[in-house]
């Protein structure tokens, strides 16, 4: 049985990231802040240490910022578990045209379902709509689709407290934390999220009791 996971804004060779996100350099054991070679090595570790083979993971924006043969050697290695990766692209993807072989799957939004009858832990098939931005509203989203989405890293920590069914997973983010997310952990908190309530009863509720939430 293969595994599904989740993650978003790795920014791998981003020379930058580390500035804009200080939080890593605790998360990694860093002292330098110019010291994207441990940064790069830290994720791949974490990367290799969880994927195998046949393994699903999608990656939902702003992957790798380096020039091409960086890039290159960058897939080479995130593409030696024999995992199969799936890119949403994000605003700083710019050279994955160049790798598209690499990639089981390239979109801007993804709309996926994911079968019960292939995932044991599911309670019924289980929808999922992946765009590297937080959207207001999305496909199917009446029917209790998830939003799975990255971009805001972890400057709006209070984006998943609300009744909306969208999820940062982000690598910053409270539910990644430095790793990849895995379905059943995506899946856990939607369960908790409809606090036992099929998802029209609770999409039916929300659009009663909260004036901002957005069919």
């Amino acid at each position: 049985m293969y595994k599904v996971y989740f993650i978003s804004d790795l920014h791998l060779s981003h020379k930058n990231i580390l500035k804009y996100q200080p939080n890593r350099m605790e998360m990694m054991g860093l002292t330098d802040v110019d010291d994207i070679e441990k940064h790069d090595e830290y994720i791949l570790n974490m990367w290799k240490s969880t994927l195998k083979r046949g393994d699903h993971v999608y990656v939902l924006g702003d992957m790798i910022l380096a020039n091409y043969e960086q890039t290159k050697k960058l897939m080479n290695q995130l593409k030696s578990t024999g995992c199969k990766i799936h890119l949403i692209i994000g605003n700083h993807d710019k050279k994955y045209e160049f790798f598209s072989n690499l990639f089981e799957s390239i979109d801007t939004i993804k709309y996926t379902i994911f079968k019960k009858s292939t995932f044991d832990f599911l309670d019924a098939d289980f929808r999922v709509v992946m765009c590297h931005y937080p959207l207001v509203t999305w496909q199917h989203k009446t029917r209790g689709c998830v939003c799975l989405h990255g971009h805001t890293h972890n400057h709006s920590p209070w984006e998943n407290e609300g009744v909306d069914l969208r999820l940062n997973v982000g690598f910053d983010s409270t539910m990644s934390n430095g790793k990849l997310i895995s379905l059943e952990e995506i899946y856990a908190w939607y369960k908790e999220k409809l606090h036992g309530l099929s998802p029209f009863e609770y999409i039916e509720e929300c659009s009663r009791n909260v004036p901002t939430f957005v069919r």
